[in-house]
């Protein structure tokens, strides 16, 4: 028989059955919304916290040359940006205090940098070169600048042209005043952004071994945020919590399930043996006692994860739509299960005997 006109039977069969219908869309609708509710929730939260220690912010590494004595320079500068932990890196001059040279404003901070390139994405304006500045809008705006031009100037007295105007990229947020390009071969730090919080230990080792493992009073390293993250959130432990709740919650549905469906095949027993006795096969049979399960847990299923969905929404905590979908196919892959002992149990049937009146 097509697969076609086993469905059709299937629909006819579970819109004859009203009642048997409305119980399994209930049942797998409870179960689909108490696993969106439960492990659904939980593996949002987990994945909001993967992402949060991926983020571009929580991977940033930053080597400080402590006692000055020129081991951040161009040329480990080079190497450490070659390596393949990293993703990008920039040298870092100590900040200092500059303001618009023609008003008395409060100053903004301003740092001398080896590549503006890397750590900013221009706005307006140009890149500067050796000796000029680039500020964020909202330096701009507290030095009472229109536009890009004029010049900044410290308490010493230097001074430096204001060429454009700038945001600062992912991982480069600290630099929220302005920076000043540099022709100069060394810097107070090296802020480094890897690739991944998995490569920041193996990175760190690598950088101290091209600095020519200093001493921690010469040279010293501030890891990533995002590993004290990792370590508070004991994302490993929520996720096998996720996964020992999914299977007892998975278990109990299937267990509920399959009895539905069998109460439903001894209800129905004569209409399975009237089948048999013209000639269906127990494949086919199988398979139509199956998707009449699956036609209403699928309207149930869908029902429960759009009011589970809204009411996460409406209450600001929204479940991904990935971890949705996904849910909604598992539990109806547990509820095909469910009904496969009973619907096989049905097709052995021998339909004399069901058919035989007492």
């Amino acid at each position: 028989m097509k697969l076609q006109r086993i469905f059709h039977l299937a629909l006819l069969a579970s819109r004859s059955q009203p009642v048997a219908a409305a119980l399994i869309a209930f049942v797998v609708g409870m179960l689909c919304a108490g696993v969106l509710s439960t492990v659904g929730r939980s593996a949002a939260i987990e994945q909001r916290l993967l992402n949060e220690m991926e983020s571009p912010p929580a991977r940033v590494l930053t080597v400080r040359d402590k006692a000055s004595q020129g081991f951040v320079n161009t040329q480990t500068m080079g190497a450490i940006v070659r390596l393949s932990a990293v993703e990008s890196g920039v040298g870092v001059g100590l900040p200092r205090d500059v303001r618009n040279g023609r008003l008395a404003v409060d100053p903004i901070p301003i740092w001398e940098i080896s590549d503006a390139t890397t750590a900013a994405d221009l706005v307006s304006g140009r890149y500067p070169n050796p000796g000029e500045a680039i500020v964020t809008s909202a330096a701009l705006d507290r030095q009472r600048l229109a536009a890009p031009s004029g010049y900044l100037e410290s308490a010493e007295g230097r001074q430096y042209p204001v060429v454009g105007v700038f945001e600062p990229k992912p991982g480069y947020e600290r630099f929220v005043g302005g920076l000043v390009a540099t022709d100069q071969s060394t810097f107070a730090e090296v802020q480094v952004l890897v690739r991944s919080i998995a490569d920041a230990e193996n990175a760190r080792e690598e950088i101290l071994g091209i600095l020519g493992n200093p001493s921690t009073e010469a040279v010293t390293i501030d890891m990533p945020d995002g590993l004290d993250l990792h370590a508070q959130s004991l994302a490993g432990e929520v996720g096998q919590h996720n996964r020992t709740t999914l299977l007892i919650a998975l278990g109990g549905g299937i267990v509920l399930i399959s009895a539905v469906v069998l109460a439903d095949v001894l209800l129905n027993r004569s209409d399975i043996g009237r089948r048999r006795a013209l000639g269906i096969s127990r494949a086919d049979l199988t398979l139509l006692t199956i998707l009449r399960t699956l036609i209403p847990a699928a309207g149930g299923a869908a029902i429960a994860a759009l009011a589970v969905g809204a009411y996460f929404h409406h209450t600001h905590a929204p479940i991904p739509l990935t971890v949705t979908i996904s849910v909604v196919i598992l539990t109806l892959t547990a509820t095909a299960a469910s009904a496969f002992p009973p619907a096989l149990w049905a097709s052995r049937r021998d339909p004399v005997a069901v058919l035989r009146t007492p």
